[in-house]
Formats: structure tokens, sequence, C-alpha cells
């Protein structure tokens, strides 16, 4: 089988990932299934926070909502990028919502828009001004975070009434992340699954948050206890933990 998990809020918790969770990961490895990260992150940032931070055992690591699939070697094995001609319209839609960043994400870069009262991001490799955005010919995510969840769920609604054939928006809590169309957590982690020979029934999920429903809905994944009422009545399975769900799929044994 093959073990997908979201990273923040599910595989990271309060800042930090339990020994138990990582001593469960290991057990699910030697008994020859795979394990990886699924996340609205980057691939930099979540290659930081998985291997070199945590040093979790992984077989992949599946960044910005499905966009972009690594190995554990790091190589990349897809890219699905969407037409930079709709970020001239999102940018300026974000800052007028009151974001407070607009990053665009690609394999090789995170690009931060620098307009007045948008917060420093330390995570970035350059900064461009808002009229630069027009020369940004592809893209994988662009992310923002608002003032409350409302604001974000407000933003996000209108993105894809707007713009829903060019980008697709994905609330994660008071952030939004923004995709090409067609792009998901599901989607990414499916084609993770065909490119390994794998059936989808031998996929496995576990997420907390609104932008993992997909991929929890389509591969009959668990959301943790933590997680909002309403995502755990949506979803219906929950577990304590990732340890807890390869205890249920594994056994002691």
């Amino acid at each position: 089988m093959v073990l997908g998990s979201d990273y923040d809020g599910t595989l990271c918790r309060d800042g930090r990932i339990s020994e138990e969770d990582l001593a469960a990961i290991k057990r699910w490895r030697e008994a020859g299934h795979l394990f990886g990260v699924i996340s609205g992150r980057g691939y930099s940032s979540l290659y930081h926070e998985v291997a070199v931070r945590n040093r979790v055992p992984y077989d992949f690591l599946i960044g910005n909502n499905g966009c972009v699939l690594y190995d554990a070697a790091g190589n990349l094995l897809a890219n699905m990028a969407g037409d930079g001609a709709v970020l001239v319209h999102i940018v300026p839609a974000i800052i007028e919502a009151g974001g407070f960043h607009a990053c665009i994400s690609l394999p090789e870069e995170r690009i931060m828009v620098d307009y007045p009262g948008a917060s420093d991001r330390g995570d970035v490799t350059r900064a461009i001004r808002p009229e630069e955005v027009g020369e940004i010919r592809r893209f994988n995510q662009i992310d923002t975070r608002l003032p409350s969840e409302k604001a974000a769920a407000d933003f996000s609604a209108m993105v894809n009434r707007l713009y829903g054939d060019a980008i697709t928006a994905y609330q994660n809590g008071t952030c939004v992340d923004m995709v090409p169309p067609g792009v998901s957590k599901p989607e990414g982690f499916a084609k993770y699954l065909e490119l390994q020979g794998k059936e989808p029934g031998e996929g496995i999920t576990i997420g907390d948050n609104y932008n993992d429903i997909g991929m929890l809905e389509v591969f009959g994944g668990y959301v943790v206890d933590t997680a909002a009422p309403e995502i755990k009545a949506r979803v219906g399975r929950v577990c304590a933990s990732i340890a807890d769900l390869i205890e249920m799929k594994m056994g002691r044994a």
C-alpha cells in the first residue's frame, strides 16, 4: 500500500512530529509499503521540513497541492504548471483583499510579489514588483494569507467564480493556495500511484484541513481527531494520528 499524509496539522502538529508517528512510518516502510507527504508547501520548504529538520523516512513528496511530484532522491517525477497570464488578475485581487503576501511557486524558485504592506518571506528566492507579474509565463501555485478564515473562504469563492477556468483556489484556514485548473492533492497522489504501477485502491490518505478533503474522499482516507468538527463530519473516518492509522492497517505485528 501507499500512504500519503498531509504535513501541517497532520504529520507535524504544534511544530513537531511525534516519536510514535516516526516509529510507525519506519515500520510501515520496512513492511514494504510506501510513505510520502502531500502538501500545499513548495518542494524546497517541504523537503527542508521532512528530510532535513525532522528526518522523516519517506518515498515521495508531492508539493503545491499536487503540482509537483518528487521521489526520495530529489528527482522531479511530474510538473503540472499552468498559464501565468491569470496572475495579472490574481495578484491585484490579493492586494485588494488585504492579503499578507503573494508568493508564486515554480519547481526551481519561489517568487514574492513586493507591494506595500506585504509581509517579508524568508523562504523566497527573489522578489518582483506587481507590474512585473505579467512576465511570469508559467506557475505551479500562488498563495496568500488573509486576515480571517471567512476572508479566506470569501476570497477563494471569488477566485473560483471569476477565474475558475484558469486557476483553482483552495482554502486552508486563513491561507489560500491557488493552482492550475484540474490540479489537486488527489490528482497528484493518483499520478504518483500511476507512476508506481499501483492501483487507486492501494492508496490511503490522511489529513486535517479543507484542502485535504478531496484526497480523503477519493482515497477513502482518514481525518485526524484534531480537525475541525465540520471536516470530521464530512469525511466520517477519524483516527488519532498517523501511528493510529498504521496500526489499524497493519496491526501490531
